[in-house]
Order: C-alpha cells, then structure tokens, then sequence
C-alpha cells in the first residue's frame, strides 16, 4: 500500500459523481475523498467502460468522450491506475466466480492489491468479503 490513502473508484460512481446529485452515502463517500485529501485512482479498465457506455448512448453526454474524461479527471484529479500482472493474477484468484463481469474484477482486484478501499455501488462488489468497500 501506498503511503496515505488512497481509493479506487468504479466507472459507475464516477459517472454519478459528475452527472447526477449525490445520494447521501454517495455525498459522505465524494466528501472523504475532499475532506481527508485522499488520492483517488481509477483503474484504466473504466476510461474502456464509459467509452462503451458513451457509443451505446447508455451514457449521455453533451460533449464527445475525450473532452468528457479529459474534464473528468481534471475535475477529480484522478489518477490512472494501469493493470499489472499481480492485479490480473488477482481478479482470476481473489473473487468469487459467481462475479463475472471481467472489468469489475479488475477494478475490485486493484483495490485489493493496493490494499485500498473500493468506492462502489455495486451491491454485488459490495458483498465481497475479499474487497474492502466505501458507499
């Protein structure tokens, strides 16, 4: 683990961060990150998931994606975190096959190898033992 603390944040959260009006566990999650002036990572896995979610137009936008995560990672000074070869060993070993989809493995593997909490709202990375969880 890193010195500080440091959160990894699911595509998902970013995108409610930036579009929609925070929920109270979502504000008391986005308030930790400003008020302890914790680092907050992104796997790249995510800037791959919101470009899907843009083409399918299941993520509507009023500028194209490039501008869009460009703004995205200014606003929250995000950092990218690239795969290694321990968080691929990880998402394979470390949670439960019942988890399929490969992108959330990769995001909730990062957070453990990083030993870091998994911001998330996902209520089935949530109910894994294996990853840590803020929401």
């Amino acid at each position: 683990m890193r010195n500080g603390t440091t959160l990894i944040l699911t595509s998902y959260d970013k995108q409610v961060a930036v579009l929609t009006p925070p929920a109270v566990a979502r504000k008391q999650a986005l308030s930790q990150l400003k008020t302890l002036g914790e680092i907050a990572e992104i796997g790249d896995i995510s800037l791959w998931e919101i470009a899907k979610l843009v083409t399918k137009k299941r993520l509507n936008i009023s500028t194209d994606y490039q501008t869009f995560i460009s703004l995205i990672l200014t606003a929250f000074s995000f950092t990218i975190r690239s795969i290694t070869p321990e968080i691929a060993n990880c998402s394979t070993t470390c949670l439960p096959e019942s988890h399929k989809d490969p992108a959330d493995r990769l995001i909730a593997a990062t957070a453990i190898c990083e030993g870091v909490p998994l911001v998330t709202a996902d209520k089935r990375l949530r109910m894994c033992t294996s990853v840590r969880t803020i929401w």
